[in-house]
């Protein structure tokens, strides 16, 4: 019985994430951001990097040690970042981090 609450917790926090990168991949990515170089952080790349993360766990459930470590790398850029943006890419950059966080912590919850 245990387990079966755990699968289907797990299960609706899965969806919960893949419903949230669907409606994030409905925003435009900030143009302005793409000249910015916060701390010497690339933000498109970041934004490419997590992207590709996210998507593999939103389509797979899990993530493999590289792509968690990438996954860690970028949260941690993006908390750099946050402090020097504004506007829509600040909105934009935190969303992005919050969504790398859930995925986060749903890989170790899965261990």
């Amino acid at each position: 019985m245990a387990s079966a609450i755990c699968e289907e917790r797990g299960m609706s926090s899965l969806r919960r994430i893949q419903e949230e990168w669907k409606r994030f991949l409905e925003k435009p990515f900030p143009k302005e951001s793409s000249t910015q170089d916060p701390h010497e952080i690339c933000l498109l790349s970041v934004d490419t990097a997590a992207a590709g993360c996210l998507s593999s766990f939103a389509s797979n459930g899990e993530l493999d040690k590289n792509r968690i470590d990438v996954l860690k790398s970028c949260t941690e850029d993006i908390q750099s970042a946050l402090p020097e943006l504004n506007g829509y890419t600040k909105d934009y950059f935190s969303n992005l981090k919050e969504l790398c966080v859930s995925v986060l912590k749903e890989t170790r919850l899965s261990k």
